[in-house]
């Protein structure tokens, strides 16, 4: 007993620097997920890693947190696992469909859990970790890259790859999200260290081959730019223009990402990039990835099914292709009461902080609703989620971290 106790309080002591660690496990985390699907060695185990994190997690929330918001947070933990066990008797018993209404769970159990450990402590991580973690993630795809060895971001026509992570989705939606912290760390203080690492990290992005953190990467320019602008600095306006127009005579010499907008527009058999204005499909294709079509599918099979469906979900096994746009999959599959008790208990935590926010976390969390919103793979993806987790913890921070 008194050695429980006793571990109980080092990892009291120690929680801030391992949750820490935890941010640099992630892009490992994921590097072994890759190789190990992709050599077959044992995928579903090691699939189980970032599971052994949230439950470590939550024997320090039931254990050792002594919270102020712990009773609240307790209560949606157990309205969850009570909606996932209705969940789970409404799909017959499915493991599989378990298996998937939990991966959508692990985000709102992290964060809360995250709040109220932090809430505790007084204290949040240092947004190093944020940059280190971008960085492995850049390194690997990189140097998959120059060695000719790395996964294709895509299984067939487009070109890009994803270092040797299987996802490209899902790293396409990290870089994205932690991108606004690299632009935060080198304009601050700029020299030639910095920006030779930020070239790095979006040489990653164009090698990557995927939309997403290119759209990020220019909405981070586009918000500097205007920041600069309204504080009148000539010199950094001037300087961050023109790694601008850098970074887009990059894309002008057939980078990945303009490879493959324009396979795409041949696949489409379009004679112009401009075609696709005057057709709703083909700019729905061309855009979304026919995101606008499934999600019109899955509105339809929602519609049609019965009320029990309507109210817990209609799962993911049986029916038509996901939407890939996060609100609408979590409504349509976890159903209205999933719905609100996913959203209902991020808000409700959310909002207890409200006279404390952290004014650079508002950039990495408009990135989080559009980038949910419109490309999915953010809040439904538990290597996505956790670091969505992270950055609103960060922003109900008063304090610069």
């Amino acid at each position: 007993m008194n050695s429980i106790l006793k571990t109980n309080e080092n990892i009291k002591k120690n929680i801030i620097p391992i949750i820490s660690f935890i941010i640099l496990l992630q892009p490992i985390i994921d590097l072994v997920i890759g190789l190990s699907i992709k050599t077959d060695f044992f995928p579903s185990i090691m699939s189980l890693i970032r599971m052994i994190i949230l439950g470590f997690l939550l024997y320090y929330f039931i254990v050792i947190n002594k919270s102020k918001h712990k009773k609240l947070i307790t209560i949606f933990l157990c309205l969850i696992a009570l909606y996932l066990s209705c969940f789970y008797i409404n799909m017959n018993f499915s493991f599989i469909e378990l298996k998937a209404a939990v991966k959508i769970f692990y985000f709102p159990a992290m964060f809360m859990i995250l709040v109220s450990i932090f809430d505790e402590e007084k204290t949040f991580i240092d947004k190093k970790y944020f940059l280190i973690s971008l960085s492995i993630y850049a390194f690997v795809i990189i140097l998959g890259f120059l060695t000719n060895t790395a996964f294709e971001s895509y299984d067939v026509a487009k070109t890009g790859s994803s270092g040797y992570f299987n996802a490209a989705n899902e790293v396409s939606g990290i870089i994205s999200l932690l991108l606004p912290f690299a632009f935060f760390y080198v304009f601050d203080k700029v020299n030639i260290k910095k920006v030779l690492w930020l070239l790095l990290i979006v040489s990653a992005i164009f090698i990557l081959g995927t939309k997403t953190p290119f759209i990020s990467l220019i909405i981070c320019i586009c918000y500097f730019i205007a920041k600069l602008i309204n504080k009148s600095n000539v010199i950094k306006i001037s300087f961050i223009t023109l790694f601008s127009l850098v970074i887009l005579s990059f894309i002008i010499i057939e980078t990945p990402i303009y490879e493959n907008m324009i396979i795409h527009a041949e696949f489409l058999e379009l004679d112009e990039l401009d075609d696709v204005i005057d057709e709703p499909e083909l700019l729905d294709h061309f855009l979304l990835g026919s995101r606008l079509k499934f999600l019109n599918d899955n509105n339809t099979i929602y519609m049609e099914s019965n009320a029990i469906d309507k109210l817990f979900g209609i799962g993911y096994i049986d029916d038509s292709k996901l939407a890939e746009m996060d609100i609408c999959d979590i409504f349509y599959r976890q159903g209205i009461i999933g719905f609100i008790l996913f959203f209902g208990s991020v808000l409700s935590v959310l909002v207890l902080n409200t006279k404390k926010y952290n004014k650079n976390y508002i950039l990495p969390i408009i990135l989080i609703v559009l980038v949910s919103t419109f490309v999915g793979h953010v809040l439904t993806a538990p290597a996505v989620s956790t670091f969505v987790a992270l950055i609103l913890c960060g922003f109900m921070k008063e304090e610069v971290v």
